[in-house]
């Protein structure tokens, strides 16, 4: 099921791939319909022509604070949040069709290009509030990263062609830009990079009712890779085999309970980094921060029955053999349900990012709240069911 965008989200990483949004049509066939009663009236609306004989790029469709958004802005999200659309449930031939109650996909995407388009105004506004303007540096990188566009094409006017076909240019290239890049200096003029200015107490305050848990552990496996019918796969050992292994988790055990309190946390992390056969250990060092549900039940429930750097005796996963010690939260680790972006190299996805991202992502809807936002008669005309027809 698709989620609602928050303007903002769309706002700060579209800047960097602006060109990824493909949407169904250029600039001058695509519209859309919009449900909210703000935007209602009794003119008719544009389905029976063309619409490039309605709008022209510098037609107006909104102002939000002040900041006027022209049709080719508008259009660009359109065809944005179309693309969003399809590539989450595939080509849509009913734009009628709901995919919520009362509320149809044409809806989703005139509503979130309307949103996008009034989050200008709204960082516009924010901005001003907390003293932040881009700099004439900030200006020279938004100028030299679409250089850089250009330079990724074999020529500028292929580059130009394909920008063209997903109603995309250099203004509307550079106005988004504009403002998320605002936006990324108010996110940090509150927050500090990437949340660094967070306290560790306001973090814990508002993950409060999510129930992370961190713990290191001590692996030994109880599977073994074998050759069935020509392929590689991963087996039980057997019963002797896993006596053996466990025998080596109790002298494991044993040497952790001859420790003082003061030695048993550098001697777990001595033993965990000598006999752990647990492969992501490499990428998380310092241990797992998870929530519910995202570790294998045996592993959570011991980890609940912990207190801080306490270790477990030995837990019997499908896994293995697991010795664990429960850790404080540590608000700089990645999740577990971030892993994947690590590869990416979105290793700032740390606990402490993601608190300062939610909290930004409030103080965003509070400015798109209170900004003021005058519809054009031209938006109000906007049909997308029939217009993608």
């Amino acid at each position: 099921m698709l989620k609602k965008l928050l303007a903002i989200i769309l706002v700060c990483t579209i800047a960097a791939g602006v060109l990824s949004g493909c949407g169904k049509t250029g600039d001058s066939d695509t519209a859309q319909t919009n449900t909210d009663e703000n935007t209602q009236t009794d003119t008719e609306n544009v389905t029976d022509t063309d619409i490039s004989d309605y709008y022209n790029g510098d037609e107006l469709m909104l102002t939000s604070n002040g900041v006027e958004i022209n049709w080719k802005v508008f259009n660009y999200f359109v065809n944005y949040y179309t693309s969003y659309v399809e590539q989450n449930v595939g080509t849509v031939s009913d734009w009628s069709t709901e995919y919520q109650e009362d509320y149809s996909y044409a809806d989703f995407v005139f509503d979130g290009a309307v949103d996008s388009s009034t989050s200008f105004g709204a960082i516009a506004a924010g901005a001003k509030e907390l003293g932040v303007e881009l700099t004439q540096e900030d200006l020279d990188e938004i100028d030299q990263n679409w250089e850089n566009v250009l330079a990724s094409y074999d020529s500028e006017e292929a580059a130009l062609a394909d920008m063209e076909q997903r109603g995309m240019d250099e203004d509307i290239y550079k106005t988004i830009s504009y403002y998320s890049a605002l936006s990324d200096k108010c996110y940090a003029k509150l927050y500090g990079q990437n949340g660094s200015e967070l306290t560790d107490e306001e973090c814990a305050e508002y993950t409060a009712e999510d129930g992370y848990m961190m713990a290191k552990h001590i692996l030994m496996l109880t599977t073994k890779t074998e050759e069935v019918d020509g392929t590689s796969q991963s087996v039980d050992m057997s019963e002797d085999e896993k006596a053996e292994v466990y025998g080596k988790m109790e002298d494991i055990l044993a040497q952790l309970d001859a420790c003082s309190e003061d030695e048993v946390a550098a001697k777990f992390d001595e033993l965990m980094n000598e006999y752990s056969e647990d492969t992501g250990l490499a990428s998380f060092p310092d241990g797992y921060l998870f929530q519910d549900n995202e570790m294998v039940a045996e592993f959570e429930n011991a980890v609940k029955e912990l207190n801080e750097y306490e270790y477990s005796g030995i837990v019997t996963t499908s896994y293995g053999y697991h010795i664990i010690m429960k850790l404080p939260i540590n608000y700089d680790v990645v999740p577990s349900a971030y892993s994947q972006y690590m590869y990416y190299g979105y290793d700032y996805y740390t606990l402490r990012y993601l608190v300062s991202q939610g909290m930004y992502n409030s103080v965003m809807e509070n400015w798109m709240q209170q900004a003021e936002v005058e519809y054009t008669d031209s938006l109000n005309k906007i049909d997308l069911e029939q217009l993608y027809k």
